[in-house]
This record gives C-alpha cells, structure tokens and sequence, in this order.
C-alpha cells in the first residue's frame, strides 16, 4: 500500500491571527468572530441542498428509461429490445463485476444478468460483450453557431446533464475543426475556460491560407465535414469527396470528456485496420472483438512504443490514417460495427485524419506531419552485437573473437552502461581497454553505448564518474513537492531520472556525452519508459487523484506507477512544470531529443547512430527503435513481421527484432532451428542486432558447421542487399515512404494480400518470404498479379495474384535465408559483401533489371559518404537514376550542389543481370562506341537472363547500353 506523504515543513515561522491572548486586537477579534459565521452559514447551505437533492422514487419500467440520481429532467433512453453485438457501446470500461446496480448508477443502460469481466483483456486479446451500454441520449449537444477561422471553424457544445462517471465533467468544450491541407484534417476537443496539457511535441506544421487551394482551382480538398447542430447528442462526420465513403463518423455518440477520462467513438468504413500503437501481435491485421490496445510506456506490460494511430484501408481501396495526438495513458478498443473507441485519462482529444488515398501516401502525410524518418549512418545498417554484461576487456575480446574466427561480420559491439561506468572508473579489469578500441578501429568497427534513464545516485557525487554534477532540482525529476529528485531503484542501486525537459538538464547532458572515455559511433538508450524495480518510490506513492486515477487502463491494474515513478512526480518541459502523469509516454521521446542535441553539440559534422526504447509520436525523426517484449518462440518470430510492418506506419524506420533473445541451443535442436530461421528472417528488417541472446550464439550455435555456415550466407545477403536498402532510406527521410511494407501498400486492390503477415516487401521492388515454421520442408507464399522474377536464379513467375509452393529443407540451400522476387519494372543495386561496410563499399557494384510485361524498368541509388550529417541537404552526394527498356539501359548520376570532399562517387558497377529479354541479343555496346566481346556476357537459355560482366560504368556521368537482337 502507498504511504501517505505529507510537504516539507517549512523553516520559517508562520504569523497567526490570534497567537496569544495577551497580543490580540480588536481587530483581530473581529476577523475571528467573521470566518466562524461564514463556516457557520456554509454548513446550513450545504445540509439544505442535500436535503433537497434527497433521491425520489421512479415509476418508470426500467428497461426502457433510467431516472438520473439527482435532480434532473434528463432521462437516459435505453434501447427498448436487446442490442444486437456490433451495437453495444461499453459504458463500464473497467475491470469487476458489472451488475445492474453499478452499471445504472452512471447513467447507463444494463442489457443482461452479472457478468464478471476477465481481468487484464488488453493488448490484442478478445473482449467480452458490454452488457453496460451507452443510452442513445449521452454526449453533448451544441450550443450555439460555429464561429468561423480562416481555415476552419469552432463550435460551441454543451454537455447533456446525464450522471458523472467519473468526475469533474467538462460542461462546455468546443470543438475546433481545421482544414489544415487538402489531405489532413484536424479535429480538436478541448476546455475553452481552463488549461489542460497539450502534447508540446512534435509541432505539426500548418499551412497557411494562401497556401490552401483556392475553392475555384481544380485542387479541391481530398475531405468534406458535415454536421447538425439539432442532433442530440452531436454527431461530426467526415467524407471523402470523390466517393462520399464516410472515414470519421461520431454517431455512436458516448463522447465523453472529464478532467481525467475523455472517450470518443468512431464508427469505421471497413473492418481492414492496421496499427493502433506498438502492441506485438500475431497478425498486422486486426480482429473486431471487443480487443483492447493500451498505450503507456511499460517494459512489461503494453510495450515501449506510445502510438495512438491507426491507418484504415476502405472497401474501394482508398487508404486513410487517423492519429490522437494525446500522451496521456490511453487505449483504443475495436467494435464489430466496426467502430473504434478511443479513452484517455487526460489532456484533450486532438484528431489529425490523413486522407491519402493510397497507404503509402497516407504514411507520407503522417510523417510530414510528425516529422520524417532520419537517414542513419550507412554502417547502422550492419550487424551488431552484444551481451548483457561483461566483467573483464578480456572477456569483451574474446567475444569478439569468436565472430572473426569464423568470419561472421560484424559491425559494432554493444557495451552497456554497467560497463561504461567500469571503463570511466579506470576499473583493474578494464585496464586494457584503450588497446581493445585501437583494435576494433583498425578492423572498422565500431562501438555503441547504452545509455540509461536511471543514474546510479552515489555516480552523480563521483566526479569521476562520467555522470558526476549536482543533485539540484533542475536537472533531475523531483517529488510532488518540487524538492528533491524523486528516486528509484535498478540493478539494485538508488537510481535519479534526468528530467530532459529542462534547459539544465540538457546542458548536463551534454557534458555526459563528451566526458565518455572512448571513440563510439552510436548511443542506445535504454529503460527510458523510465523504468523502476520499485512501484513509485522507496516511500510509495501519495493516493491522490494522479497516482490513482479515477479509471484505469485494463492492463495496468489498479496503479498507474507499477515499476516506474510516481505519476505526481515533476518534470519540465522548458519553461513549464509538467507531471509525470502527462509526461510518462513522453519521457523517452524526451530523452532521445536531449540525446540528438547532446550529440549535434559534441559532434557537429559526423552522423551518429541512435536508438530508443521508448518512443512516441514523431521519435523516428531522431532515433530509431529497438523492438522488446517479443517471446523467443515461433510465434514470437511470426509475430516480429507485423511489428516491424506496424513500426513503418509510424514514422519508425530503424526498426528491429534482436535476434535468438535467450536462446539456450545445448541439447535443443529445436531451438537452434528456431534462432537461425530468426535470422534469416531478421535480416531483411531494418535494424539488425544480437544481443539477448549472442552469448550462447556464438559457443554454441556456431560450432555447428552447416548453422554458421547458414548465418554467415545470411548475412552476406543482408550486406549484399545494403545500397538498396540505404536507398530506401533516402527515400523514407525525404518522401515518407515505409522501408519494410505489407503487401497491401503496393497492392491495394488485391483482398489477398490484407490478412498477409508471413511475408512483406522492400518499398515497392522486392517480395521477402521467409521460413516461420519448425521443421517446414515446403514454403507456401502469395505473389500479386504481374511479372515478377526469382532473386537468386533470375527466372521469370508471372502470377495472375496466387498462391505457390517451394520446397526448402531446413538446411537444404544455407545460401538461400529466404524466397525472394523482385517485382517487374525496377531496378536494384548490389554491392559485394564484405565482413565490415567500410570494406564493402569499396568493392564494386552491380545491378538487377527488372523488365516489366511492357519492356520497361526504372530504379534509383542514392549513395554518399555515409557519415556527414546532412548529407543530402549539403550536396555531399549523388543519385543515379536507372531507366531500362527492351533494348536499351541508361545510367545517370546526378551530383549535389557542392564539390564532392570524399571519394565515394568513384563506386562503379561492373556487373548487369537483364532479367525478361524473351531472345538473346547478338550484338552489345556501350556508349555507342566500346562492343562487349563474347567473355563479357552471357544469355541462359534456360530462365532468359542476359549476364553483362567485366564491364566498368562509373556511377558519377551518364551511361548507355545498347543490345541488337
């Protein structure tokens, strides 16, 4: 139980109006003898209003009407017969018992017996029935005409005087409506009288009036808004203009808004809805069951990543997102209308509808909104390593090691903060550890270092310590009283919490970053929801109205501070004092923007790789993401492919999975097939790390030959793969297209591929299908209507949108980590793989072409140093454009704007694979003047592949090939 705190007593003496009878005035007397008679008639006033709101008995029939409990001329208006499923909206939300009495003491409508709700329903898993309803008259009404803005209006609503459910109801809110472009709308309810918390991050840029079409031009807003100010309750409804299919619907009435739980519902023009925040799952599409996502920073219970977005695919194709821009601990719930309810239990309801109409460019609009993807440095997207801990620089040697013998590459080793602290402390164990550095630097890898939430307390008094400065008040989150930093407890140490909204904090901040004692290319932050192996505090928690709220979300029981801090603890956000209570979902956002300062202020020019947790809305601006909670099972690594696909939709493009997380491979053959498929899979994500489980990889799982043998094909594929894949970031930063997609982004007219989550896509160009079952001899796998080619062998499949069938041992073909197709009509680049990228990419380049039924393909390559910040903004780079038809291909490489400092443009490509030519050519040449002899390519008969090699076309001018039949 929570102990009750009480303020610091204060050191200086407080004056009294009556201290003593020897110093009492006349006037004193008189102020006494005032307050005790206004005490006096406050009492009576109060004893005859109770009196008089005494509860009356009620004629009524109950199944029809319900009498308010106080005195009042609203009447709920419940449903006459029993509700069909899709019709019942929840109106007792939370866990217990749900019987007449309680559910009708709200105001709402009981529609059968007692029914005992199943304790912890969250997070994907199936509802039960409401049988506590919403009646048809709860809500608000309006309450005067629309005040009109430039890009907008505001209306005026007033609350139907049903009974409080949870207190402190808002009387009148208003609703704001901005047409803010022709393709996003926002929609915000909120107290016009009083101030609540607004999420201050990110700043949605808005256009201004000259900037919207003009209602003449043939640019026309993608949205109509229509609504009735004589409906009670009120109702606002969204249509999108070119069809009139309604994608925001608030008919089902029940909109609710206190000062701790706010809720709308929305009815759905589809039941195919992606999204609704970071919750792993076992498919990317969702079931309409009553389901429930929560969203509140938790390494245990409803994951790190806060969310609140969903992206809806309608039944003619046409794609649209909506997101809640709210921090506060919130759920979404799914109805078989279909409908979403959206609950929160602070700040205000702000909507942004994102009208695309396709999936992709929904997700565009979405992140140029919130903020696009970053471009990571180009060695991000290499393999790293590491393990929980370690005692000894020997021990981080050897581990290292044991990938190099068997010439596994890897990128970067990870050390945590446990390790860091050791190094800075010039630890006997770590002596050597400068030697190590020097090593790993002339092998081209780098080290990332983990970075906690939680600061040991005694390392802050240590100014030798990396962390060591001051325990003031600014720089750390403090108690509700604002005195001293609130603490924790991790790894069994007494643990502060940086407050990373201050200016102070920043600054100090800062100064950790540049006081690390060693070269390190990347930071990962970890435990940043901020996380606590104690509930609160080491003195609890008071039981005020933050830290136990009036509602709960479903999944976090019945306190909101399990294993973080105390909700009424107080932050900053710059210039305001903030509670952790609105803050929680925004701490690790937080944390990852101090963290991108700190790195800008102490390496200005170079591009450091940086990863999260916890994130938020607009994270994936500054960092990326690695994804926990995901069980080692074969379900789990089903389950990864929709979390990454789900992470794309939100702006989250450096995502993955660690691979193998715990795996013990002694005496389980089965778990060792498990964690090499993990692999093979996990290599076509985003992010690519062994951590959890790399210490029994490499003992165990490598000294098999036919497993290392298996990773290390895996991996060469994956570096193989990287031009194309750091292209796509290109893309991602400045077009805020999605990285990993699902089928249906690219297809979305084929009903297929919705319910698709074993497999997934590169952007637009390459079909991944990888093995997710134990012991699976044969993959089955879709491939949408059109032309598409085998990635390995180059032969052609042409697919009318069917299903087909591989056989693949489980160790058949290690070279093969998975089916792979590259769709016709574009145009990848490879690059020879190597055991670091530094390597690799100086080794020469090659590319695939793709023809499409029409003879035609097209492709881009966006290649620079792969360090400088900003690249792409400074000119530091170049982008070759691929342009193929039935006999020809062009090359052109565009520089930047600025003189090149490095010498990456000298890249060239020495190999061509032509894949769709239907009769081999007689007569090949370049730039019309150098002809291929017969040793520089090559026509297989038996898949139609045209092989061009021992040929050199530099990436930095304009090249032409041309082949006569």
């Amino acid at each position: 139980m929570a102990n009750t705190q009480t303020p610091p007593s204060s050191p200086t003496k407080k004056r009294t109006c009556c201290p003593g009878k020897k110093l009492v005035t006349y006037s004193c007397k008189v102020w006494c003898m005032i307050i005790i008679c206004l005490l006096l008639i406050a009492a009576a006033v109060s004893l005859m209003y109770l009196l008089l709101t005494k509860k009356k008995s009620s004629s009524i029939p109950e199944d029809v009407i319900l009498p308010l409990p106080k005195k009042s001329n609203w009447l709920a208006q419940c449903p006459a017969k029993l509700l069909l499923p899709e019709e019942r909206f929840d109106c007792y939300p939370e866990d217990g018992l749900v019987d007449k009495t309680s559910c009708e003491s709200r105001g709402c409508c009981y529609l059968g017996s007692s029914s005992l709700r199943v304790p912890g329903v969250s997070n994907g898993s199936d509802g039960m029935m409401p049988v506590c309803v919403y009646p048809s008259n709860y809500g608000y009404v309006s309450d005067g005409k629309a005040a009109t803005i430039f890009n907008g209006f505001v209306l005026p609503l007033r609350r139907l005087p049903a009974p409080s459910r949870y207190g402190d109801d808002i009387q009148v809110v208003h609703m704001k409506v901005e047409m803010q472009t022709k393709y996003r709308l926002r929609i915000k309810i909120y107290d016009p009288e009083n101030y609540r918390f607004e999420v201050p991050v990110p700043k949605v840029p808005t256009h201004t009036s000259a900037q919207l079409p003009e209602p003449s031009s043939r640019e026309v807003f993608l949205y109509s808004i229509t609504y009735d100010i004589h409906n009670e309750p009120f109702a606002i409804k969204v249509r999108r203009s070119d069809t009139d299919a309604v994608i925001f619907d608030t008919s089902a009435g029940a909109l609710t808004l206190s000062n701790q739980y706010l809720e709308l519902t929305t009815k759905l023009p589809s039941f195919k809805i992606f999204g609704l925040g970071q919750n792993p799952q076992k498919q990317h599409q969702h079931e309409f069951n009553w389901s429930t996502f929560s969203m509140f920073s938790s390494k245990t219970k409803s994951g790190s990543g806060v969310h609140p977005m969903y992206l809806c695919l309608e039944d003619d194709g046409n794609a649209h997102g909506v997101l809640l821009l709210n921090s506060n601990a919130m759920e979404m719930q799914l109805h078989p209308l279909p409908a979403v309810t959206f609950r929160t239990i602070g700040g205000i309801l702000d909507f942004y509808l994102f009208l695309g109409p396709s999936p992709e460019e929904v997700i565009q609009q979405y992140t140029e909104a919130v903020g696009r993807p970053s471009i990571p440095p180009y060695w991000a997207l290499g393999f790293h390593v590491g393990q929980s801990s370690y005692q000894s620089t020997e021990e981080i040697e050897t581990f290292i090691e044991g990938f190099k013998s068997k010439h596994i590459p890897v990128e970067s080793v990870i050390l945590n903060q446990n390790t860091l602290i050791k190094v800075a402390l010039r630890r006997s164990h770590f002596n050597g550890f400068s030697n190590l550095t020097n090593k790993l630097k002339s092998r081209n890898q780098k080290i990332i270092v983990q970075l906690e939430a939680s600061i040991p307390k005694d390392m802050i008094s240590n100014r030798d310590a990396i962390f060591g400065g001051s325990l003031q008040k600014d720089i750390f989150i403090t108690d509700k009283w604002g005195w001293t930093p609130i603490e924790g407890k991790f790894h069994n140490n007494a643990v502060v919490y940086p407050d990373f909204g201050s200016s102070e904090s920043i600054s100090w901040w800062s100064k950790v970053i540049k006081k690390i004692p060693f070269e390190f290319e990347g930071v990962w932050l970890v435990n940043n929801e901020p996380t606590s192996n104690i509930n609160g505090s080491p003195t609890g928690c008071l039981s005020d109205n933050l830290n136990r709220p009036p509602y709960v979300l479903k999944i976090l029981g019945n306190i909101l501070y399990e294993n973080t801090l105390c909700m009424d603890a107080l932050m900053h956000w710059r210039l305001d004092v903030v509670t952790h209570y609105d803050f929680h979902n925004l701490y690790g956002h937080s944390m990852a923007m101090a963290t991108e300062q700190a790195i800008n202020i102490n390496f200005p020019t170079k591009r450091k790789l940086l990863l999260s947790d916890s994130t938020f809305v607009g994270t994936g601006q500054f960092a990326g993401h690695y994804i926990k909670g995901i069980k080692n099972t074969w379900e789990g690594l089903r389950s990864s492919i929709s979390t990454v696909m789900e992470s794309g939709l939100y702006g989250m493009a450096l995502t993955g999975i660690s691979v193998c997380d715990n795996t013990d491979f002694n005496n389980d053959n089965n778990q060792t097939e498990l964690c090499l498929r993990w692999l093979q899979c996990s290599i076509f994500f985003p992010l690519l790390q062994l951590h959890g489980g790399a210490e029994y990889f490499y003992k165990a799982g490598l000294a098999d030959k036919e497993i290392f043998h298996a990773v290390r094909n895996a991996l060469s594929r994956r570096y193989e793969l990287l031009p194309q894949l750091y292209t796509l970031f290109y893309l991602a930063h400045t077009k805020g297209s999605t990285i990993v997609r699902p089928l249906f982004h690219n297809f979305p007219m084929d009903n297929e591929t919705y319910s698709i989550s074993s497999q997934f896509m590169w952007g637009s160009s390459i079909l991944i299908s990888p093995v997710l079952e134990l012991g699976a001899t044969e993959l089955s796998f879709y491939v949408p209507k059109g032309l598409w080619y085998d990635y390995y062998q180059g032969g052609p499949l042409f697919s009318t949108g069917e299903w087909f069938t591989e056989t693949q041992g489980v160790f058949e073909d290690t070279k093969q980590p998975a089916v792979l197709h590259i769709r016709g009509g574009h145009v990848i680049t490879l690059q020879k793989p190597a055991e670091t990228t530094t390597v690799s990419r100086q080794n020469s380049m090659s590319i695939l072409v793709a023809l499409n039924a029409s003879y035609e393909a097209s492709g881009l390559l966006y290649w620079d140093d792969g360090e400088t910040k900003n690249s792409h903004l400074l000119g530091e780079y170049l982008l070759v454009e691929y342009f193929a038809t039935g006999n020809s291909l062009t090359v052109t490489g565009n520089f930047g704007k600025k003189v090149l400092k490095s010498s990456f443009y000298k890249a060239a490509i020495e190999q061509v694979r032509i894949m769709g030519l239907n009769k081999p050519p007689k007569r090949i040449i370049i730039d019309d003047s150098y002809i291929l002899s017969n040793k520089q390519y090559y026509w297989n008969y038996d898949t139609n592949v045209l092989d061009l090699k021992l040929i050199l076309i530099p990436l930095g001018r304009k090249t032409e090939i041309k082949w006569y039949f």
